[in-house]
């Protein structure tokens, strides 16, 4: 009896996931429940709460029952990287891993299993880790500008290298800007590494 139930609440699950994306991809109006939106645009937006277990229906006395929870997630106006999404209930809160990146005004349609008391309490909300997306950016945008720094540098080099005749100061001037260029690139890789170590503890 257990396994059919269990087997009838998966099909279902799946049922009503679908049901909603294609509702969503025809453009109908689904009467969205908006919860916590964010000033940048971020929200999530409840889908439908299937009722799979009935409070005080198949175990005597018990106050909770078991709800599943589909709802759409939306990026904003920013990219998200690792992006979570909390869903609580008065029974019970988690955390549900989306996507490797949630792309900006993108969505994405999920599912969780959530115990209540009742459907009406059940809200989430999508969270970004700290404003780890932000710090990844700033580090991507950082590698970019001393990668650029380090092109001008080298085409500076070459143009000394070629230029004739020498100048009485040229092995100076080329000795500073190597000099320079051996800086730019420690701090490169001293980006890159920081860089890297974001990415490990925001996929980790």
């Amino acid at each position: 009896m257990y396994k059919i139930l269990k087997s009838f609440n998966k099909c279902l699950i799946i049922s009503t996931i679908f049901l909603a994306s294609m509702l969503i991809i025809s453009g109908m109006n689904l009467g969205y429940a908006q919860t916590n939106p964010n000033s940048d645009g971020r929200n999530v937006k409840t889908i439908a709460v299937v009722t799979l277990v009935e409070p005080d229906r198949i175990v005597p006395k018990q106050k909770t029952g078991t709800f599943s929870y589909i709802f759409e997630a939306c990026a904003g106006i920013s990219d998200i990287l690792s992006p979570e999404v909390l869903v609580t209930s008065d029974s019970e809160s988690k955390k549900i891993k989306l996507s490797h990146k949630l792309d900006a005004n993108q969505c994405q349609v999920s599912v969780s299993k959530v115990k209540s008391s009742s459907k009406d309490t059940i809200s989430a909300v999508l969270i970004d880790r700290g404003g780890m997306t932000k710090i990844v950016k700033d580090l991507e945008s950082q590698i970019l500008q001393v990668k650029e720094k380090i092109k001008v540098e080298k085409s500076n080099l070459k143009m000394m290298i070629n230029e004739k005749p020498q100048p009485a100061d040229a092995d100076k001037k080329i000795s500073e800007v190597t000099a320079k260029i051996v800086k730019l690139r420690m701090d490169l890789n001293n980006i890159r590494e920081n860089y890297f170590r974001t990415l490990y503890l925001l996929y980790n």
